[in-house]
């Protein structure tokens, strides 16, 4: 009985040392990426759209509905 107590407390320490809170089920956050400015991501993803767009061969009608 003790021996299996013991082994669940290993178990549990290593759990929690690998990131894991075996309390809340949940998984330790991980360090997020620096934020980027949303100038430079309103940027990008605009850029995206518009080759889509391209690819795509949307009328230039359809593009104008899309900013309406």
């Amino acid at each position: 009985m003790q021996e299996q107590q013991h082994k669940q407390v290993l178990e549990m320490e290593a759990n929690e040392a690998a990131g894991y809170n075996l309390e809340d089920d949940e998984i330790a956050v991980e360090p997020e990426e620096p934020q980027v400015s949303w100038h430079i991501t309103f940027r990008e993803q605009r850029q995206q759209i518009i080759e889509l767009w391209d690819v795509c061969h949307v009328s230039i009608n359809h593009r104008t509905q899309f900013y309406l």
